[in-house]
């Protein structure tokens, strides 16, 4: 247990070259973090659910994401990525690569009314790691 009079040291490590920056709505959840170029929509619906699933996360219940589309594909109609793709390779990607945020599908769904109005109660940095 930390006391108030104790310093609590937070190490951060860069992520390795070439691996970028995303953010993942869940629900009223937002998830950041660093994906390259093996990963796929698979694994980052993997790693969602196994990161909001976890008991000190703050999420209702157990994540269970089944989809992950985006907000540019959202402003286009809604197209749901498919598991085997790679994340580098979806539609809009390069053109959105500088600040991407995906939205993931869970039993909530209607995530394209209201999006805007959804408040976030928790920011979750992690990083999606080679083997998921």
């Amino acid at each position: 247990m930390v006391t108030e009079e104790e310093e609590v040291a937070v190490v951060t490590e860069a992520p390795p070259e070439g691996w970028v920056k995303v953010g993942v709505l869940c629900e009223d959840h937002l998830l950041q973090m660093y994906v390259g170029e093996s990963h796929s929509v698979k694994s980052l619906i993997k790693y969602v659910n196994s990161i909001l699933s976890k008991d000190d996360s703050g999420f209702e219940g157990e994540c269970a994401a089944t989809g992950l589309t985006s907000t540019w594909a959202l402003a286009d109609g809604g197209l749901v990525f498919c598991e085997d793709d790679s994340i580098f390779e979806l539609d809009g990607w390069a053109e959105h690569q500088a600040d991407p945020i995906f939205v993931a599908l869970t039993r909530i769904g209607q995530l394209s009314h209201g999006l805007r109005k959804r408040q976030l109660k928790k920011l979750i940095i992690g990083t999606l790691m080679e083997s998921l």
